[in-house]
């Protein structure tokens, strides 16, 4: 033995020893065992993770790793908004949690994404545990949005010319959703926000159930306007040569070729596209705009880059220097001009002192122009004088010089006008007899033009004209009908608001703040009414009075009322047959009216509708709990109440319905084309509008009973944004508030006739006055009245 185990010490070089069949059969029979066993645990391991998706990722000890994660996990900047700062942080969890990855290459993987301001907050900070590291991140980037800022991002939001409809169409639909708007709210935003109005108008006339639904009716009308638009390209040919003879000023006396037709109009209508359209029509890859990070556009047509241009001439954002429209002046300017082959739209004959001439109408020059040896043949008595004429780019010198200056009628197609200025040019300075300008096309009340496919009209404009419409009312017009503004009534002129229209605003509030409430309110100055004549009229509602079958129309007397009654009656019907809310009637129903003393000494004119409310049906919907109303109030630092001007005579009544509501006086008759107090169904359908107009904001942002509204603010600037919001949908609505009992930045108000101060509640100083100066009981009578 000892031999043999030097032996073996001493040949350590030497081959193993092969092992026999029975220790390889048993080797295998080991190794098969541990096979099955280790696949038993990872099934039993697997559906543990599965099941339990909200143990820690940490604790399990394989992980696995996605082979090209760039594709899965931008990187991130620290600059994006909080929409996308919550996306990508989703992006990073989703991905950890379903590769199973322990906290420490989470972090890893995250400081690999980080760039800019975001790494070097990440290496500045040490993080003990995931949780601990999405708590800090997410009070750092994703920052929650005011219900403001959120209607204002997904307003903002509209399709880029070049960018696919689906992902404008997804990305809106998910601001919507965060708004919480139904399907038809949804709807109306999305086809604002389409780039092609031809687009808005296919859907707008299609009804949609689910939003599946409009995006694949948005999606086949793209699809057939691309291979229209394939079709019409195939069908264009373009001779170089013809056009370049167009633009070549030493050829514009070549005659111009068949070719060069159709390059005309080829041209005509053509406008250089972004580099995003190129792409998608030549089957590229979208561009990328370096600004936003977002495809489907370039940084030229980034609304995001637009909104934070400055001007530099005044101050303005949203646009260049270049751009600024404050800095664009009138300027007369001439052109050369090329022969245009007749028939053309422009191109005409006309009447100068009985001799015809030809001439083109040049809706862009201001004077008109006639040639020397034309004005000599014609007959024109010319005032020779000189007066330059500068061309388009011609910064240095004119372009030409007048010869003189006529005065004389010009009739063209039928219409004579005039006198006006006609400039006499050289004969080289332009190829056309006569040029008409805008001193004759512009003419008051004489001449209007329009177009038409293949021809320019012009008309006399007594010929066929709407010159003014009085009232509200909608009118209907003829193709062929002129609209021309003939004058303007200064009475319909909106004063600007101040301070002292309203009835109250904050004594604390400092200038500034004061200056920010009137900017505001003046930039929506459209939603109050000073005068009856600025009151507004919805068309989101109208009031239908269905009377019970077999009903009579509703004939009474005049009441009897004194002289000083009679002639405070007559101003108020005038002034409201004035503002078109009355007009004149011929109805076979007659209710009595009365006068109503208001507070102040001034009176109101009801009309007595008790008769024919009680033929009737009765239009049930339920008005807002005054209870609930005054218990959801109090926890606000300031607050705003606003009233609406005349509010039910904002909604307009049915026609069928306005003859119901003739009334009789002494002295005159008349029928409402507004809805009048005392009706029935009035506070019902007012009501149901008041829910309509407000929509979301009502009962959280805004507490209404009918026509009574208010705010609860924690700060001044606070309150100017949920103010704004407000008048956004009164805008909307068509609706118009009353200023004199407005009131702005308030600590305490009276609303519902209790007042409501710091987180208390307490009966309105008319209960508390009525109470207190309650004459005291004599008798058990008088006792029980008073309790």
């Amino acid at each position: 033995m000892s031999n043999t185990a030097n032996t073996g010490q001493g040949s350590a070089s030497q081959a193993p020893v092969a092992p026999t069949y029975n220790e390889l059969y048993v080797l295998v029979q080991q190794l098969t065992d541990q096979v099955k066993a280790l696949s038993v645990a990872q099934r039993t391991e697997d559906s543990t993770i599965n099941t339990d998706s909200s143990s820690d990722a940490s604790a399990v000890g394989e992980f696995r790793i996605v082979p090209d994660l760039n594709k899965t996990v931008k990187e991130f900047c620290g600059r994006e908004t909080a929409y996308e700062a919550d996306d990508w942080y989703e992006s990073v969890e989703t991905l950890a949690r379903l590769n199973n990855w322990p906290v420490n290459y989470r972090l890893q993987f995250i400081r690999s994404c980080l760039v800019g301001a975001a790494r070097n907050w990440f290496l500045g900070r040490k993080f003990d545990s995931w949780s601990d590291f999405s708590t800090k991140f997410k009070s750092k980037f994703v920052r929650g949005l005011r219900t403001t800022d959120r209607w204002n991002l997904m307003q903002k939001r509209v399709q880029l010319k070049g960018e696919h409809i689906v992902d404008f169409f997804h990305e809106k639909v998910r601001l919507c959703r965060e708004l919480k708007l139904t399907f038809d709210e949804i709807k109306d935003h999305i086809l604002q926000g389409v780039y092609s109005r031809e687009l808005a108008l296919f859907a707008l006339r299609s009804k949609h159930a689910d939003e599946n639904e409009l995006l694949g009716d948005l999606l086949e009308w793209e699809r057939l306007n691309n291979l229209r638009g394939k079709i019409g390209r195939k069908d264009e040919s373009i001779d170089k040569k013809s056009v370049k003879a167009i633009f070549n000023p030493k050829r514009i006396d070549k005659t111009v070729t068949t070719s060069t037709d159709k390059a005309a109009l080829y041209i005509a209508p053509h406008r250089r596209e972004n580099k995003a359209t190129n792409a998608e029509a030549s089957g590229g890859e979208q561009a990328e705009c370096w600004f936003c990070r977002k495809s489907g556009h370039v940084a030229r047509d980034c609304f995001q880059r637009r909104e934070k241009l400055v001007c530099y001439g005044c101050n303005g954002k949203g646009h260049m220097k270049k751009e600024c429209p404050g800095t664009k002046a009138e300027t007369n300017v001439t052109t050369t001009r090329t022969a245009v082959d007749a028939p053309h739209r422009y191109l005409k004959d006309g009447v100068v002192l009985g001799a015809t001439v030809s001439l083109l109408v040049d809706t862009g020059s201001h004077y008109s122009l006639i040639k020397h040896s034309v004005a000599e043949r014609v007959g024109l008595t010319i005032e020779y004088t000189k007066q330059p004429l500068y061309g388009i780019g011609s910064v240095t010198g004119p372009t030409t010089t007048t010869v003189g200056k006529a005065w004389e009628s010009i009739e063209v197609d039928g219409v004579v006008a005039g006198p006006v200025t006609l400039l006499v040019v050289p004969n080289d300075a332009q190829r056309t007899e006569l040029i008409i300008g805008r001193g004759w096309l512009d003419l008051r009340r004489t001449v209007t033009y329009y177009k038409t496919s293949s021809d320019l009209i012009i008309k006399r404009i007594d010929s066929n004209c709407l010159t003014s419409s009085e009232g509200n009312e909608d009118m209907t017009i003829n193709d062929d009908a002129i609209v021309y503004a003939v004058e303007i009534d200064e009475s319909r002129v909106m004063e600007p608001l101040i301070e002292a229209d309203f009835k109250y605003v904050s004594t604390e509030a400092i200038r500034t703040e004061k200056d920010e409430l009137l900017v505001l309110l003046n930039s929506y100055r459209d939603t109050f009414a000073k005068k009856l004549n600025e009151l507004g009229c919805t068309d989101m509602a109208e009031l239908y009075i269905d009377e019970e079958d077999g009903s009579k129309p509703v004939t009474c007397r005049p009441y009897k009322v004194s002289l000083a009654e009679r002639k405070a009656m007559a101003e108020i019907i005038a002034e409201w047959k004035s503002c078109g809310i009355v007009t004149e009637t011929r109805s076979p129903y007659a209710s009595p009216v009365l006068l109503v003393s208001k507070k102040g000494g001034k009176s109101r004119l009801v009309v007595d509708y008790r008769r024919l409310n009680r033929q009737t049906r009765r239009q049930n919907f339920p008005l807002p709990s005054m209870d609930e109303q005054i218990e959801s109030l109090g926890t606000g630092q300031l607050f705003v109440q606003l009233d609406l001007a005349n509010g039910y005579f904002q909604v307009p009544l049915a026609k069928e319905s306005r003859e119901k509501t003739a009334f009789i006086t002494p002295n005159d008759t008349g029928e409402f084309t507004r809805t009048p107090f005392g009706l029935v169904g009035a506070p019902g359908e007012f009501q149901r509008l008041m829910n309509v107009v407000l929509g979301g904001l009502r009962g959280t942002l805004v507490k209404n009973y009918l026509d009574d509204w208010m705010l609860e603010a924690k700060d001044w600037k606070d309150m100017l944004t949920k103010l704004e919001m407000v008048l956004l949908c009164l805008r909307k609505a068509r609706l118009t508030l009353r200023p004199g009992k407005c009131v702005f930045g308030t600590k305490e108000i009276e609303f519902l006739d209790f007042v409501i101060t710091k987180g208390e509640i307490k009966p309105g100083r008319e209960k508390a006055r009525s109470i207190s100066e309650f004459p005291r009981p004599t008798n058990i009578h008088e006792v029980r009245r008073f309790l």
